[in-house]
């Protein structure tokens, strides 16, 4: 066991040599006899016992406490006090320096012993209490500042996975095993028609598609594989309209491998089928429009030919001549018309629909028309429709024949919009002459106003593409009105 060292402290010489001598006897090394406070002090500095027996009433400036607490600013050794007194006074401010002992002389052996081995004991204890206290507060500090680490690394990784989720353009969800929507995207919920992805919590993710039993079909294919990829899925949005989209998604679980519901991505595709749909029935269009042109043109030319044979066959009769050579010019003009008419439309369907601002197309088409005294008045803002890109001459066909055929009277072309249960309605109506109930009646055939340019023939064809229809509803005397109707899904307020 390691030998204990002992500084005394004690201005009188025989008590001081007394003690000593005792200290020697139970196994103590004594370091020194300070007979002074500043001589404590400095004995300390030279040579740091394990405990000090220090007497309260020294001689010299400093007392035994005083002594003590300047020794303990600089080194942690226990302090057994040592006087003739009890003062209570004196007691109370020995306290301050938190002794491990009080002797009261005169004092024995066994009491010496045991009062040295108690504070070494307490001491010992203390500094143990104090290594442990200092490791845990490490610890503490050390797991606090991980935690700090893991909470600022998980806020980042979640801000990145919220601006991921916020600002992409495909819809990403969640459900559980019933189908309830518990995860929604806020492109989600746009795309759905809601304002917030929380009214979308908890609502039957088989509402959305348009034939509800085709949900089952979906999960069956999920619960074969575990996931899809670019499944074609058709939806039916908030105010009803249908939307085209691919799905890949996959059943995912907890950390025990437990399935907890579906989650995935669906892509929006529905304008990529809109335009596909219009290519399509454009081509067919162009298909139909050119047999039908060259059919017109091959009978027009079989006349042509027989007029020319009876041509022949009439030199010797110069009116009959005459006759049939004004029939072969008016087949001559017919042809050129039908060949006109081709180039009309060599441009219908060529490019592919795309959104167009329908406000912006009516100002650039005033733009370029001289409107003498009439006014343009026009309440559609913010409307986009899904259309060919030939959308343009459709409207400078309805203004121009307007302003061409409204008469002297005529003051004013309107453009309006208004949204119905049946699509988007756009109206261009003026306050002039009118359309005939007899023109009514031809107004969208083909042949009825080539004089016009494209005519209306091929507006109602170019409008078609993506299934929007034109109608007149004017009455004769009071000015035209025509009435475009955009279905649902081919328009947009933006």
């Amino acid at each position: 066991m390691e030998e204990k060292s002992i500084l005394i402290v004690e201005d009188e010489q025989i008590p001081a040599m007394d003690l000593k001598d005792t200290l020697l006897s139970l196994g103590y090394r004594v370091t020194g006899i300070a007979s002074s406070g500043e001589r404590a002090i400095e004995m300390v500095d030279e040579d740091t016992p394990n405990l000090i027996l220090m007497d309260i009433r020294l001689a010299g400036k400093l007392s035994g406490i005083e002594a003590a607490e300047q020794i303990l600013k600089s080194h942690t050794i226990p302090v057994i006090y040592v006087t003739a007194y009890a003062d209570p006074e004196l007691v109370e401010q020995a306290k301050q320096t938190r002794p491990y002992g009080y002797l009261i002389k005169p004092y024995d052996e066994r009491g010496i012993r045991t009062e040295i081995e108690i504070a070494l004991h307490k001491f010992d204890l203390d500094q143990n209490l104090k290594r442990e206290y200092a490791s845990l507060e490490q610890r503490v500090y050390d797991r606090t500042s991980d935690l700090a680490r893991i909470n600022a690394a998980l806020k980042e990784s979640e801000e990145k996975y919220r601006t991921i989720l916020e600002n992409m353009q495909d819809l990403f969800y969640r459900t559980d095993l019933k189908g309830k929507i518990t995860m929604m995207s806020p492109s989600g919920a746009r795309f759905i028609g809601y304002n917030s992805s929380d009214d979308l919590i908890g609502m039957d993710i088989a509402t959305l598609y348009e034939e509800p039993e085709t949900r089952n079909q979906f999960q069956s294919a999920l619960e074969v594989k575990g996931a899809v990829s670019d499944y074609p899925l058709t939806l039916k949005v908030r105010d009803g309209s249908i939307r085209y989209a691919t799905a890949s998604c996959h059943l995912y679980r907890d950390a025990k491998g437990t399935i907890l519901g579906v989650e995935g991505v669906i892509h929006d595709i529905t304008s990529l089928r809109q335009a596909e749909d219009a290519l399509r029935m454009a081509n067919n269009k162009l298909n139909l429009l050119s047999s039908v042109t060259r059919h017109d043109i091959r009978n027009q030319l079989m006349a042509l030919k027989t007029y020319l044979q009876l041509s022949e066959d009439s030199i010797d009769n110069p009116a009959q001549l005459v006759e049939f050579l004004k029939k072969q010019e008016m087949i001559a003009d017919n042809i050129e018309r039908e060949i006109d008419f081709t180039g009309d439309y060599e441009d219908l369907g060529v490019k592919s629909p795309v959104w167009q601002n329908v406000d912006a197309i009516v100002k650039k088409v005033v733009s370029g028309l001289l409107l003498r005294e009439i006014r343009i008045e026009t309440t559609i803002t913010s409307l986009e429709i899904f259309a060919d890109p030939l959308l343009e001459k459709v409207f400078l066909n309805l203004i121009d024949n307007a302003l061409k055929y409204g008469g002297d009277k005529m003051t004013v072309i309107r453009t309006s919009s208004d949204d119905t249960e049946k699509g988007f309605v756009i109206s261009v109506e003026d306050d002039g002459l009118g359309i005939s109930t007899e023109d009514k009646k031809r107004l969208f055939t083909r042949g009825f106003g080539h004089h016009n340019g494209l005519g209306l023939f091929l507006s109602r064809e170019i409008l078609s593409i993506t299934g929007i229809t034109i109608t007149e509803i004017g009455t004769p005397g009071k000015g035209a009105r025509f009435e475009i109707l955009v279905p649902k899904g081919g328009y947009r307020l933006v």
